[in-house]
């Protein structure tokens, strides 16, 4: 499976979603996250598939973001120079619409320690624990909650995920801050089977502030972002 087919299925499949802490005092934001996420959402021009690839990754430079965690857990510098993917999906029944952004030395792969993620995202209903574990990902795919804790005081405040997902072919782990209260989450992903739920919970403390605010400042400055046309589907008769 490569990891751009992994990553269609695990966003339509997966909702990894984090929120932010903030800094320097800078407390309740959530709303404001959540807005600029919304604005995001409304003005991209989603496929009849409904799907889009952006120009541009809106919580910040993807490789500065994966060379800012490559500080505190251990990333390949190949990761870190890798190439950059920006897709987004427009909401699915229960599956909320999100953006995700891929730095990876290795498009081909969804397994080995090639890629690192970031996205923000909706929220679903019902218990966040649960889609994880039962609807975010396909059957064959094991998914272990390791980390659930509330977070307050901080920029967006909400309930904090550290998870796993294992199958033959998909590796990785990822943390999602999720602030129901406003509808938005924000997430952190690191590939690879010898990952852990709470290397990806530090490497979402570390870029978390960053993703906050290039969110809101992409918005601003791209009230209609850059996208690439959608490929036609050639089919021959």
């Amino acid at each position: 499976m490569s990891l751009v087919i992994a990553v269609v299925t695990a966003v339509v499949v997966v909702v990894l979603a984090s929120t932010f802490i903030g800094g320097d005092g800078d407390v309740g934001r959530g709303d404001t996250a959540s807005q600029a996420f919304r604005r995001l959402d409304d003005a991209l021009d989603y496929g009849v598939d409904g799907y889009v690839e952006m120009v541009d990754c809106p919580v910040g430079d993807a490789r500065e973001l994966a060379r800012k965690v490559s500080r505190v857990v251990d990333i390949d510098v190949a990761v870190v120079d890798g190439d950059v993917f920006v897709d987004a999906y427009e909401k699915f029944d229960d599956y909320p619409a999100i953006v995700q952004c891929f730095v990876t030395s290795d498009p081909d792969d969804a397994f080995g320690p090639t890629a690192v993620g970031f996205s923000v995202s909706g929220v679903p209903s019902g218990s966040y624990r649960d889609f994880l574990s039962n609807d975010a990902y396909d059957p064959d795919v094991d998914v272990s909650v390791d980390v659930q804790r509330r977070r307050e005081g901080q920029v967006v405040d909400g309930d904090l995920f550290g998870y796993c997902y294992r199958a033959d072919d998909l590796s990785g782990c990822g943390a999602d801050l999720v602030d129901r209260t406003h509808g938005v989450v924000l997430s952190v992903y690191l590939q690879g089977p010898e990952r852990t739920a709470a290397e990806v919970v530090d490497a979402l403390d570390d870029v978390i502030d960053d993703m906050v605010d290039s969110l809101v400042e992409f918005v601003d400055a791209e009230p209609v972002p850059d996208t690439y046309p959608e490929t036609e589907v050639v089919t021959e008769v």
